[in-house]
């Protein structure tokens, strides 16, 4: 099993017009904060539409370690701290 969550409908993805950038910086983000190595973090995404015709991107952040190991979750409680590292990286 994988432990994870997707992404969307947040201030720092919702006009992405790359989300594979968006995507890893969110990955090294929440690397940067539980002090972890990228290779402990799955990252993915897939363009979206919704009943209003806008597209949007949904970004999937997950655990490696089998049965999950609980990263993404303690990030997903952590979430501003996250995005704040994540834009910063993107800034870079």
């Amino acid at each position: 099993m994988i432990s994870g969550f997707a992404i969307n409908n947040s201030t720092f993805i919702d006009s992405v017009d790359e989300p594979d950038i968006k995507d890893f910086g969110l990955q090294k983000g929440l690397c940067i904060t539980l002090d972890l190595e990228t290779s402990d973090i799955g990252v993915s995404w897939r363009w979206l539409a919704n009943k209003s015709t806008r597209t949007g991107a949904e970004i999937i952040l997950y655990d490696f370690t089998p049965g999950g190991s609980g990263f993404v979750k303690e990030g997903f409680g952590n979430w501003e701290q996250v995005v704040r590292k994540a834009q910063m990286v993107c800034d870079d």
